[in-house]
């Protein structure tokens, strides 16, 4: 026999979920705005957190608190985290489902406390019955994307959980454990169950953590990576990107067509309506483009009022297309003046870099400009003659 108690045990429960709950809540009064389950973590944690303690007073209040209640808070916090997960994978949450659920755990416990007060079948059951619940959440995590050490931590932590469950309901009905009467019975098996029920807490708590930090550093790459002002990819982004194109266009056989882009008479615009008219302009502009281009291109917005379209998988003719597509589809907003864009494009060829396939572009763009703007123009393979469209 050990030389602590289980109360001493639901002691550390109380102190674990008590710090889970406070990281929690510190997190969502600070990114509520930003990491969506946050708020229903946190809210299950604190249910978590008010169910230890009374499970703590058993034999010091009557069963109805420290029997049915506590249980009841304790499924309800764990299908509150369930809720979390559904909602931070971007997925509905079963509100229906999650209420039969509870409502089914309720009548359990009734019924094994006041209809038939065995403390065994109790176990058993709502053993099981927390498997499942642990299992459906660690469903949730693993399906979370992207994929990382956090999500694999929070999927771990909850199948760990659902093991332990399921162990102590086997030990029962296996008659592995034939001394355990009560929650605080000081035996081998319920001290260890209370123990792994005291990790889990935190562990589940620091594996929404990790998630939402996940969640919070893709946002700020995602804000590095676009202009603030039209949405789209900014010109730091916009180059990577067309690099690791070239690269994949190079190892494959996979063509490679850019589009430059430039809002025709701008400077007149900005000084005839004024500039956040402009800024209006640039933004529906590429709200309308990227609209108009294919799902797996790509649009930046170069510098001033020029653009830059990658089509990977494109070769020049069909670029063209695309460039003239995007030319007539061009519609003015209200309260935005008419506006046009001339397009100059060009064909990546072996052996060419980033740069000379931009310049190449840029070459045609300036031919359309020339040649009277609102058109398209082309380099074919990068030659520095642009070619009409």
């Amino acid at each position: 026999m050990l030389d602590f108690d289980n109360r001493s045990l639901l002691m550390s429960t109380c102190l674990l979920a008590l710090i889970a709950t406070l990281l929690l809540l510190g997190m969502w009064r600070g990114l509520r705005h930003q990491v969506v389950g946050l708020h229903e973590w946190a809210l299950g944690s604190l249910m978590l957190t008010a169910a230890a303690p009374l499970f703590l007073m058993r034999g010091w209040v009557p069963d109805f608190v420290s029997v049915m209640l506590a249980n009841l808070l304790l499924v309800a916090g764990l299908l509150t985290n369930y809720a979390g997960l559904r909602r931070f994978r971007g997925r509905p949450v079963p509100w229906q489902g999650i209420g039969l659920t509870l409502a089914l755990a309720a009548s359990l416990f009734t019924w094994f406390k006041l209809g038939q007060n065995d403390f065994r079948a109790r176990t058993i059951v709502g053993a099981f019955y927390f498997s499942l619940v642990f299992l459906a959440s660690a469903w949730e995590a693993h399906r979370i994307r992207p994929r990382s050490f956090a999500t694999g931590f929070t999927t771990a932590s909850f199948l760990f959980a659902a093991s332990i469950s399921l162990l102590r309901s086997a030990s029962l009905v296996l008659g592995w454990d034939d001394e355990t009467r009560e929650l605080l019975d000081p035996t081998l098996v319920q001290h260890l169950y209370l123990l792994s029920f005291s990790f889990t807490v935190l562990l589940f708590a620091l594996g929404f953590i990790l998630m939402s930090q996940d969640r919070r550093v893709a946002m700020w790459r995602e804000v590095a990576a676009h202009d603030m002002l039209s949405g789209v990819l900014n010109r730091r982004a916009l180059l990577e990107t067309l690099e690791r194109e070239i690269a994949r266009s190079r190892r494959g056989t996979q063509p490679l067509s850019v589009l430059m882009l430039d809002l025709d008479h701008f400077k007149i615009i900005n000084d005839t309506h004024g500039h956040p008219t402009g800024d209006r302009v640039i933004a529906e502009f590429a709200r309308q483009a990227g609209a108009t281009l294919r799902q797996h291109d790509y649009l930046g917005r170069y510098g001033g009022e020029e653009f830059l379209a990658i089509l990977p998988d494109t070769c020049l003719e069909d670029a063209v297309h695309v460039a003239g597509r995007l030319r007539t589809a061009l519609r003015p907003g209200t309260g935005i003046p008419r506006y046009t864009v001339s397009i100059g494009v060009a064909q990546w060829h072996s052996g060419s870099s980033g740069d000379e396939l931009v310049a190449a572009a840029d070459t045609a763009l300036y031919r359309a400009k020339a040649a009277g703007r609102d058109r398209v123009e082309f380099v074919p393979l990068l030659q520095m003659e642009p070619v009409p469209a």
